[in-house]
């Protein structure tokens, strides 16, 4: 059961709530306990529920008979009273989020709330500043986490307390179980779309313990989730975009996708008339990535195991296709998309001005590299090399980038798309 806001940016809030329960496989029941006009930009106007309205929603949805509730947004005195009557015999993650990231106050009367709210937690998830106004004591670093997260604990009678750990010195969120802590550390994220972690962390923790993970387990997974949301926040609006806690879910989805058409283009490959042209004596292999804005790293790039192998006057595609293997293509691909190219398709083929002149027929610009002024790079760094110079040529990225080989390495085209129809079509008119 969620209780919470609606957030008309849908950014944070009960609707995001619900999205990540349902991508964690569990159903959400929903108890609205305010309308808010706001975006990116702030807090424009809170519109609370009726204590009469508040109370109708909780009866109805409580027939479901949810064994976990996310509490985040509450508005007053008469809605704290009301759920409090009906929290008992069930895990309580309460998210207090009592500022918006404007400093808009979004649980007032935090007197009552302490009394009402705090004690009927399981577990609670307040960030610095929130931990801060519930211990009365600063939070700024880990050691002051730990205070902060013994103090509520005994105070309020709460068995678990969650210290993130995002705005600490230390980017360690710090779980206090009454007896022991547990420190969860990861990597700081330089990022401005942000809207919602505490949403998202909260309700993926409740969602962990509705299926039966412990509290430490469902904290850890909680916090990768929106530490990988982060990651793939939304650029949707001027302000603070929304973090995008279904993106797992969408680079699972993708990588099926993914590896359905390096399948289809096994196929493609091995029975196109002349196919064998293009393929030079390092043999080819073509890289396809998941959609560019979800791609993480080689982990999300699909290669062939044994490359595409000239055999007589056909080829041999050596399946199967699997992702995160170091090869030039994937390495290139992945350095095309980070350096802002929109593709996810990406092929070396045999170097011939036979197939230079069809690139420009069909309308590419091909950009010649000279390899002989590659620097001695160590093993990897050729590719993002090969972009490094084709991004200071032309301004962007070229999707034919050619050379004319040097000591010891072949000279080569490399081709991508945004697609595997357009790669496709483009290698059957070379061979045609």
């Amino acid at each position: 059961m969620v209780v919470a806001g609606i957030d008309s940016g849908n950014g944070a809030g009960g609707e995001t709530d619900l999205r990540v329960l349902d991508s964690l496989g569990v159903h959400g029941v929903l108890a609205t306990t305010a309308l808010t006009a706001q975006n990116g930009r702030g807090v424009r106007g809170i519109f609370p529920a009726s204590k009469d309205a508040f109370r109708a929603q909780l009866e109805a949805v409580m027939e479901f008979k949810p064994k976990v509730a996310k509490v985040g947004m509450i508005w007053g005195k008469e809605q704290y009273s009301v759920l409090s009557q009906f929290l008992e015999g069930m895990s309580v993650v309460v998210d207090p989020v009592i500022k918006a990231k404007d400093g808009t106050t979004l649980i007032p009367e935090l007197e009552d709330y302490v009394r009402y709210v705090v004690p009927k937690a399981t577990l609670i998830t307040p960030n610095a500043a929130e931990a801060q106004a519930l211990a009365n004591v600063k939070v700024e670093d880990v050691r002051d986490a730990k205070e902060a997260a013994k103090v509520i604990s005994s105070r309020y009678g709460v068995k678990y307390v969650l210290v993130k750990g995002g705005h600490l010195r230390e980017n360690v969120d710090v779980l206090y179980d009454g007896e022991r802590f547990v420190e969860f550390a990861r990597s700081r994220l330089r990022a401005l779309n942000t809207h919602g972690t505490g949403s998202v962390l909260a309700s993926a923790a409740a969602a962990m313990i509705a299926k039966g993970s412990s509290v430490e387990e469902a904290v850890k997974f909680a916090g990768d989730l929106t530490w990988e949301s982060i990651v793939f926040g939304l650029e949707v609006e001027h302000g603070v975009g929304p973090v995008n806690p279904t993106s797992r879910l969408h680079r699972e989805a993708e990588r099926y996708r993914v590896l359905e058409e390096m399948n289809r283009f096994a196929h493609f490959a091995s029975s196109t008339q002349n196919f064998h042209l293009l393929i030079p004596e390092v043999s080819s292999n073509l890289a396809h990535s998941i959609s560019p804005e979800l791609v993480g790293g080689l982990e999300d790039v699909a290669t062939f195991l044994g490359r595409i192998t000239r055999y007589g006057d056909g080829v041999r595609v050596n399946l199967p296709a699997t992702f995160g293997r170091p090869t030039h293509t994937a390495r290139l691909l992945l350095s095309v998309i980070r350096a802002g190219g929109k593709g996810d398709c990406l092929i070396n083929i045999r170097y011939d001005e036979t197939f230079l002149r069809k690139f420009r027929e069909m309308g590419y610009d091909p950009l010649e590299v000279d390899r002989e002024k590659e620097p001695q790079w160590e093993e990897g760094n050729t590719m993002q090399w090969l972009v490094r110079v084709a991004t200071e040529e032309r301004g962007q990225m070229p999707q034919v980038m050619f050379d004319r080989g040097a000591k010891g390495k072949e000279a080569m085209i490399r081709f991508w798309t945004r697609g595997m129809e357009e790669m496709m079509d483009s290698l059957r008119r070379l061979v045609s």
